[in-house]
């Protein structure tokens, strides 16, 4: 899970709702719309969901540069996972744009080259892939890099295999960084 700071503080002088997006493994991506009344109340209620990316949505990413919002279907019940993307709207309600099917156990994604690719982390997969956003939301697989173990590591029953678990963009946006728990790796790829 990854947390993230939400920028409330326009709801303190208004009455304006902000749309918040929640995967879970009961298969849905819920919105809540999050809303202060005046006397300074905070509501959550829940406007839409959406299962496109079920069975197990395990991680949304919000893409900055167009507002299209990538979610991971980490494929607990099969072999597979996928990646989809959503456009969002002021109600709440997503409409999916593309999905498709990815390597095992996808679940944590990040946007980088200035919203022009996304990488993903295959826990279950011991993979990285990157795929192409393009204009429309769409996407388009660039590559697929699997990693294999030669012997498990110090904690056997966590290091059996690569998990890489989550893609970061570094501070200087010209490496996507991996830290592989099964590996004991921090692996680095150059944008």
């Amino acid at each position: 899970m990854r947390w993230q700071h939400l920028p409330l503080g326009g709801l303190v002088a208004s009455s304006v709702a902000v749309n918040l997006y929640v995967s879970s493994y009961i298969g849905n991506i819920t919105t809540l719309s999050l809303s202060r009344d005046a006397n300074g109340s905070y509501s959550l209620t829940a406007v839409a969901a959406n299962n496109g990316s079920s069975p197990s949505p395990t991680w949304l990413e919000k893409d900055r540069y167009n507002g299209i919002i990538y979610g991971l279907d980490e494929g607990l019940t099969g072999p597979n996972g996928s990646i989809s993307s959503y456009k969002t709207s002021a109600s709440g309600e997503l409409t999916q744009i593309d999905r498709h099917v990815t390597l095992g156990g996808p679940v944590s994604s990040i946007v980088y080259n200035g919203g022009k690719a996304i990488a993903v982390a295959h826990y279950g997969g011991s993979a990285v892939s990157s795929w192409t956003i393009q204009e429309s939301g769409g996407l388009a697989l660039l590559q697929n890099f699997q990693f294999t173990l030669s012997a498990p590591g110090t904690i056997p029953d966590r290091q059996d295999a690569p998990h890489p678990h989550e893609a970061l963009v570094d501070p200087t946006d010209q490496f996507i960084v991996v830290p592989d728990l099964g590996a004991d790796y921090i692996r680095v790829f150059s944008i």
